[in-house]
């Protein structure tokens, strides 16, 4: 009896954990481009508990300049796409892996770890 219990608790364990482990499709190098460089465009996003505004204004075939509001503050920056990364520069050059987000024209940003920084909407 106790090793059906086992075999059962081990199996419920197994289904769960399989539940919670969650894989996330990268966009690739040219769909990355393609949703940053090509448009110019004006994200919402939010990271935790923060919100904020991102424009990108492209200046160079795959990059530019960046003004992110949060709030009343403005910080200004660039960007780049680096491979099939979308990378930000407000002092320090942060790149992040890109997926799509739920909906049209929405994205999440994510560590190298493959943790979520931000979703947006641009």
């Amino acid at each position: 009896m106790k090793t059906l219990l086992a075999i059962a608790l081990g199996a419920v364990m197994t289904v769960v954990g399989a539940g919670c482990a969650s894989t996330v499709e990268m966009m690739n190098a040219k769909s990355v481009s393609k949703a940053f460089a090509q448009k110019s465009p004006t994200c919402k996003w939010a990271a935790g508990n923060q919100k904020g505004q991102d424009f990108y204004y492209t200046t160079v075939a795959k990059g530019g300049d960046i003004d992110r509001n949060i709030g009343s503050l403005l910080m200004q920056g660039t960007w780049r796409v680096k491979g099939d990364k979308l990378c930000v520069n407000f002092g320090k050059e942060s790149c992040y892996g890109v997926s799509k987000g739920e909906g049209k024209k929405a994205y999440a940003l994510h560590r190298a770890d493959g943790s979520l920084d931000m979703s947006m909407k641009c």
